[in-house]
């Protein structure tokens, strides 16, 4: 119903419309893309239909100019993608929970090059490494994905990091990529770097 809504709405605006399945970037949902056609400065638009669970549907929309689809784009596909809908009755386990509290701090302690502040988050013989020096202001995060080694009681995880340097014209993605351990309920990092 929502779907059917928007594209009478968005039909309006757009000359084409096509409807298909995105399950690379959200399995399960509907997906619309809205065309004004293939110059350079054509608008186009996606949207993702979610449902909540509860009746309802989150509807996310990114718009962009055709020649921005390889950058816009992709990051509004990559955020797309990590789009999730947790019931509010649902119990994070603690893993979970601590899994992304670490991440969150783990991630701008090394892209600012900074590892004073997280000690803590460190294990033993961690080689903790990103680009050797402060590139924090220049970053654009697209995504940050989890990967535990077991969805019930994991043992360690590893988490990348889809980001781009704001250096220079075209710059492509890079991924700070971190191995983590869990061991007496607490997350601790034991390998980081950076890869293309």
């Amino acid at each position: 119903m929502v779907k059917t809504d928007a594209e009478n709405v968005v039909k309006d605006y757009y000359a084409q419309l096509t409807s298909e399945e995105m399950a690379a970037i959200l399995p399960g949902s509907l997906y619309l893309r809205a065309s004004n056609g293939t110059d350079w400065d054509s608008e186009q638009a996606e949207l993702w239909f979610v449902e909540d669970g509860r009746g309802g549907t989150f509807v996310l929309i990114s718009r962009y100019f055709l020649e921005a689809e390889e950058g816009m784009g992709t990051r509004f596909r990559d955020m797309a993608s990590s789009f999730r809908v947790v019931p509010s009755d649902e119990t994070v386990p603690d893993w979970m929970q601590g899994l992304y509290e670490t991440t969150d701090r783990l991630f701008p302690a090394l892209f600012s090059n900074d590892l004073s502040g997280i000690s803590d988050l460190l294990a033993a013989d961690a080689d903790a490494d990103a680009y050797g020096e402060d590139v924090w202001e220049y970053l654009s995060i697209a995504s940050v994905d989890y990967m535990p080694d077991n969805d019930q009681d994991p043992v360690s995880a590893k988490v990348s990091v889809k980001h781009r340097l704001n250096l220079e014209e075209g710059e492509s993605y890079s991924y700070l990529t971190m191995e983590l351990v869990y061991q007496d309920g607490e997350w601790r990092l034991s390998w980081s770097g950076i890869e293309k």
